[in-house]
């Protein structure tokens, strides 16, 4: 027979058992889940803060709920406002992102501001 020290010894987890992660990686994944659980009223206020062209830009990439609302809610494009910088020069662009900000409204624009052509304009009476 062997002598056993008389100390403690630590348990160790058992294959079904998964061991606690640290402190750090807890905070960080509570974190990510607390933005990307954030209620749809409270997500479209923070988007309605930014400039309508980084919203089309990508600010919806950040998770998947982000992305619902700058790409379905059409209570954030109820007043367009593409006039502002950052949208490209090029007509077309200008035009496709007027059209894309038009269509996610579905319909309950209130008020539009943007240059864009005649081609445009009855596009937007058509909606």
């Amino acid at each position: 027979m062997g002598t056993r020290s008389k100390g403690k010894r630590k348990a160790r987890p058992t294959t079904d058992q998964q061991p606690t992660p640290p402190p750090s990686r807890r905070r960080k994944a509570e974190r990510t889940e607390g933005w990307a659980a954030l209620a749809s009223q409270i997500l479209r206020e923070i988007l309605s803060r930014l400039p309508q062209a980084d919203v089309l830009h990508g600010a919806g990439l950040a998770c998947a709920s982000w992305r619902r609302v700058a790409a379905h809610d059409p209570l954030l494009w109820r007043r367009i406002n593409l006039a502002d910088d950052g949208i490209p020069d090029a007509p077309s662009g200008r035009r496709a992102m007027a059209r894309v900000a038009v269509d996610r409204s579905a319909g309950r624009y209130e008020s539009f501001r943007s240059p864009v052509d005649g081609e445009f304009l009855h596009y937007l009476a058509d909606k």
